[in-house]
C-alpha cells in the first residue's frame, strides 16, 4: 500500500498552492507491447532500466502506468470537467482515482485494488498468428479484489491494450461475463460506448 501512495505522489505536477488542486497525474512509463518483454520505454531518460527476457502477461507488462478519461457535461448552465486516472504500480496494484474541475478527491479503501492475472483472450492478430513468438498477449482477464467497509469485494475485468497509448478496461460480475464483453471489444471496438466498457488513454504530457 506504501508503494501505491509514494506513485500518487510523484506522479502529482501541482497547478496550485491549495493542495486540493493538481496537474495532470503523469505516468512514468509506456508499456511493453512485446509478451518477451517486461520493461517499456521509460519517460524518464535518466531511469535505469535492466530488460528481463521471459513471457509476461498483460498485467505485469503494465505496471509503473498512468491512464486518464476525461468528460465534460452541462450542470446548472457550466461546464464540468470530470477525469478519472488509473494507475498501476509493479505489483499489481491498481488504484482509480477522479479529479473534478482540478480539485482531486479524497482516495478511499476502496480506490485500492489487487489484480491477478487470469488467462489471455486472444485479439484476431494473435489468432492468426502461425508462430507462436508473435503472440503478444495484450488481452487479458484479471481478477479485481477491493476492501469496502471492512469486507472484501471481487470482480472480474477484461484488459485490452489496443497500442501503446489506448487500453480499454471491460467489468463483470463474473469470468465469463468479462470475457464476452471483452471478445465484443476486440471484435468491434466502435460498441464500447454501448457496452460497460471504458477506454483510457495514456497520461503523458502531450
Amino acid at each position: 500500500m506504501k508503494k501505491i501512495v509514494m506513485i500518487l505522489l510523484f506522479s502529482v505536477t501541482a497547478c496550485s498552492t491549495n493542495k486540493d488542486l493538481v496537474g495532470k497525474m503523469l505516468t512514468e512509463n509506456i508499456p511493453s507491447q512485446d509478451k518477451a518483454i517486461k520493461e517499456g520505454t521509460p519517460l524518464n531518460s535518466t531511469r535505469a532500466v535492466t530488460r528481463a527476457a521471459g513471457d509476461f502477461n498483460l498485467i505485469e507488462r503494465l505496471y509503473d502506468t498512468v491512464w486518464f478519461q476525461t468528460e465534460k457535461e452541462l450542470d446548472d448552465g457550466v461546464v464540468e470537467v470530470e477525469t478519472e486516472f488509473v494507475i498501476f504500480d509493479d505489483k499489481s496494484w491498481i488504484v482509480e482515482r477522479e479529479m473534478e474541475n482540478g480539485r482531486m478527491e479524497r482516495v478511499e479503501a476502496d480506490d485500492f485494488a489487487k489484480l491477478t492475472w487470469i488467462t489471455d483472450i486472444p485479439t484476431k492478430e494473435e489468432e492468426e498468428a502461425i508462430d507462436g513468438k508473435t503472440v503478444s498477449r495484450n488481452a487479458a482477464i484479471a481478477r479485481n479484489e477491493s476492501i469496502d467497509d471492512g469486507e472484501l469485494e471481487m470482480e472480474y475485468e477484461g484488459y485490452w491494450l489496443k497500442d501503446n497509448h489506448n487500453l480499454y478496461i471491460v467489468e463483470g460480475n463474473s469470468e465469463a461475463e468479462a470475457e464476452s464483453l471483452l471478445k465484443a471489444i476486440i471484435a468491434n471496438p466502435k460498441v464500447a460506448e454501448s457496452l460497460d466498457t471504458e477506454k483510457y488513454l495514456l497520461s503523458t504530457k502531450l
